[in-house]
């Protein structure tokens, strides 16, 4: 079962067992002041292991007075001005700690992944002209692609009604198709207001992996973003797999820090890398 998306306050969380975490997605000025402690209550009730909060920049004194510590951080993210902080606290000592084995993993694939920045820079795949964009037709064939690809998510991406509704509010999905199935997809969650956007849910079917399919849908995307005034663009990558490091590095995405032990992916808890890149300048 999905991880529950609720208010606290006026803010939205999500939170529940699948992670072990609360995670707080956006925080409103008017609970600056009383969101840490909710959180901890909350936290304390359900015995989760990780809260998680994504804070910009004028919230961050909170919660740093509050002992939470910073995990990673995007400039200009709001409006291409202000930036976000990822803040955490770890209820559970064991859910701040990286197996050694994993840690040296997860070190070896963000050195594999940097040594490869921007190596598709001002370059153009010749996929992108087979790139849709997706509409309510694709939903069945979306679901299962992401059956295929992930044990588990996050989010309730194999709910039919749950993508629709994304579809019809702030998420833009694009694929690939061959011979009438879709073989790779993606997705961007638009901040509309914030004018960012976080690039996601990307999946390839194994036998067309390593052909680029990733790299032209995510070139697309920031075309459309760019087109419509967007600034700054995300993804929350998996540290111990290379490839989905690798393909934001080569395409000029810079490093924003990792995640720890945060997010219920592929059937089990992972670390998730940060990478950003600024894709307009603000007036």
């Amino acid at each position: 079962m999905n991880d529950k998306l609720e208010k606290l306050g006026v803010s939205l969380i999500q939170h529940g067992k699948h992670s072990d975490r609360v995670y707080l997605m956006k925080l409103f000025k008017e609970d600056k002041n009383s969101i840490v402690g909710k959180l901890n209550a909350l936290a304390d009730q359900y015995d989760y292991g990780k809260i998680f909060c994504k804070v910009p920049e004028w919230g961050i004194d909170v919660f740093k007075s509050h002992g939470y510590i910073e995990e990673a951080m995007i400039p200009d993210y709001y409006g291409g001005e202000m930036s976000v902080y990822f803040y955490s606290r770890f209820r559970d000592e064991s859910r701040g700690i990286v197996p050694e084995k994993r840690n040296e993993r997860i070190k070896k694939n963000l050195e594999l992944a940097r040594g490869k920045f921007n190596e598709l820079a001002g370059k153009r795949s010749r996929a992108l002209k087979h790139i849709l964009k997706l509409d309510h037709e694709n939903v069945g064939d979306l679901v299962e692609l992401y059956k295929v690809i992930f044990d588990s998510y996050p989010f309730p991406i194999y709910n039919p009604d749950y993508i629709k509704r994304t579809m019809d509010t702030n998420i833009d999905y694009y694929g690939i198709y061959e011979n009438g199935a879709l073989i790779a997809t993606a997705s961007s969650e638009k901040d509309e207001e914030g004018l960012n956007a976080e690039m996601t849910d990307f999946a390839t079917l194994p036998k067309r992996r390593g052909q680029g399919l990733a790299s032209a849908i995510l070139m697309r995307m920031e075309q459309e973003l760019r087109d419509q005034g967007y600034y700054t663009l995300h993804t929350i990558a998996r540290a111990q797999s290379a490839g989905m490091n690798i393909t934001f590095s080569k395409l000029g995405y810079l490093y924003g820090g990792t995640l720890v032990n945060n997010t219920q992916i592929a059937g089990r808890i992972e670390s998730m890398n940060v990478w950003y890149k600024r894709i307009r300048r603000s007036a």
